[in-house]
């Protein structure tokens, strides 16, 4: 007997929460090579085959959920830049595209730039802001979001360090992984050591002072050098046990007043400035402070959580149909009237240990969801990502007032 199929693998135009229009009958002999191949590669790919347009992927892994979804596979390194350069050249594709990864999203752009394919930012500013300290130098340089930090190659380099607590991360990763709270200096060569174990030997960590409050991250998108789509979240917390890893998301916000959303705003438009951003999506990581608001991380890309879902329940535009229309320099849809205030969404994490057998009766699945998904059938290992606590699924669903106290103490 067959297995059932994963709500990802059900239909390739199931998923978006709008209608194909004429552009999909243009682009339909179109190409796409989507660089990964995971679930958040498998938004984009239900969206480009609901416009009608061939597409490829290409990943290291074979058994990832966008895998099923696209015309047709390539198992590529996706680190290996000249062989994706290759597979897009011998596929005459009309762009290669990933959004979710910093990793991919890195090939990406760099095949493009290879092939003179449409692409967001340059490979000189994703260097910067895949490399932590970076973008701490620049910022601090320019008196914005000022924050305490040590690069350090050599635990040497950390010595002196005298700012507790602090973050402890590998200056070039993503997924979470090797981030450990230090709150005594006892404690900062085993977190040095842990970063260095996921960077690698030739590797380099930073320090940062730790930073308390509430983490409201931004989906953005510019285009021409303007802003045409803005929204923060509420990012919801776990625990200390998993820090950094977020148990789900919330929108409107619901612990931040409009004033402390607001200095975030201007926050957000002067990295934009700072950093000539012309077109394309960023999420911006912001940590809103008894000091004010503060940058923790920012992605050239769209995110890898879903939360164009998020945005689509509370009646936003789909980001991601934005997204790809920016890239190819389509009309943006008129902005659609609301009536009332927007529902306040909420977008929860599945989540289960690495190496651990996947249940779905451990995930219920809440019957006002208005969208659900599982990354796994019951019984198949969980895959290491983070190497803690691992995301298997998720749902979007409207909360109303009294539910959403739930939320009061989501403070980090």
């Amino acid at each position: 007997m067959s297995k059932p199929r994963l709500p990802w693998q059900a239909s390739r135009s199931e998923g978006h929460m709008h209608q194909q229009d004429s552009a999909s009958t243009e682009a339909s002999r179109k190409t796409i090579l989507v660089v990964g191949t995971n679930a958040g590669q498998a938004d984009l790919i239900r969206y480009m085959r609901t416009r009608g347009w061939r597409v490829l992927a290409c990943s290291k892994l074979a058994d990832e959920p966008g895998r099923e979804l696209c015309d047709e596979f390539f198992q590529v390194d996706v680190r290996d830049v000249e062989r994706v350069v290759a597979l897009a050249r011998a596929q005459d594709v009309d762009l290669v595209y990933s959004v979710s990864s910093d990793t991919t999203n890195g090939t990406a752009v760099k095949v493009s730039e290879a092939l003179g394919l449409p692409h967001f930012h340059s490979s000189e500013l994703i260097r910067i802001l895949d490399n932590k300290h970076k973008l701490r130098e620049i910022l601090n340089e320019h008196g914005i979001s000022v924050v305490k930090f040590r690069h350090a190659a050599t635990l040497e380099d950390a010595s002196g360090w005298s700012h507790y607590p602090c973050f402890v991360k590998p200056d070039a990763s993503q997924g979470q992984r090797g981030i450990s709270k230090v709150d005594r200096r006892e404690d900062l060569e085993a977190a040095f050591q842990a970063a260095k174990a996921v960077g690698g030997a030739n590797s380099s960590v930073i320090i940062e002072e730790f930073l308390a409050g509430i983490e409201i991250p931004f989906n953005v998108l510019v285009k021409d050098g303007g802003i045409v789509f803005c929204e923060p979240n509420e990012r919801l917390f776990i625990s200390e046990a998993f820090i950094g890893l977020a148990g789900g998301h919330v929108h409107p916000c619901y612990n931040v007043p409009a004033e402390q959303q607001q200095a975030a705003h201007e926050l957000v438009r002067a990295l934009i400035e700072l950093l000539h951003i012309k077109d394309g999506p960023l999420y911006v990581q912001v940590m809103v402070t008894k000091d004010g608001p503060k940058v923790v991380e920012i992605g050239p890309r769209v995110d890898g959580g879903h939360l164009w879902r998020l945005f689509a329940a509370a009646g936003h535009p789909d980001y991601i149909d934005l997204t790809m229309r920016v890239l190819l320099r389509e009309p943006l849809p008129l902005p659609r009237p609301r009536n009332g205030e927007a529902p306040r969404c909420e977008l929860i994490f599945y989540r289960a240990p690495t190496g651990s057998l996947f249940a779905a009766a451990n995930h219920p699945i809440p019957k006002d969801a208005l969208y659900s998904e599982y990354r796994y059938h019951d019984g198949e290992v969980i895959k290491p990502v983070n190497g803690k606590f691992e995301v298997v699924g998720y749902y979007v669903r409207a909360v109303d007032t009294e539910e959403s106290a739930k939320y009061a103490a989501n403070v980090r």
